[in-house]
């Protein structure tokens, strides 16, 4: 992975399998200021776990409910791979 330039934008991959939350995600960043991102979306586990194995974002946003899997478990997947971009756990009720 190479690092961002000053002007490139930040490329974020949200691994979530709920749809209305990756639009909600998406108009969020989409209202932040002078800060340029690219959001990618996936919306399975094993998408997010090749997604990870590229290693071609700069940040990884990872829902807790993943199907019959969860979030943890594709992160304890992932640091095996040892990817250079952190990765962000995200719960949320109802």
């Amino acid at each position: 992975m190479n690092p961002p330039h000053d002007d490139a934008p930040v490329r974020v991959l949200l691994i979530d399998d709920d749809r209305d939350d990756y639009v909600i995600t998406k108009d969020l960043f989409q209202d932040l200021p002078d800060h340029p991102f690219q959001l990618e979306w996936v919306s399975d586990y094993d998408a997010g776990l090749e997604a990870i194995r590229t290693d071609s974002h700069d940040v990884y946003l990872v829902d807790y409910r993943l199907g019959p899997r969860d979030g943890l478990q594709l992160l304890n997947e992932a640091r095996e791979l040892s990817p250079l971009a952190p990765m962000i756990l995200l719960t949320g009720q109802g």
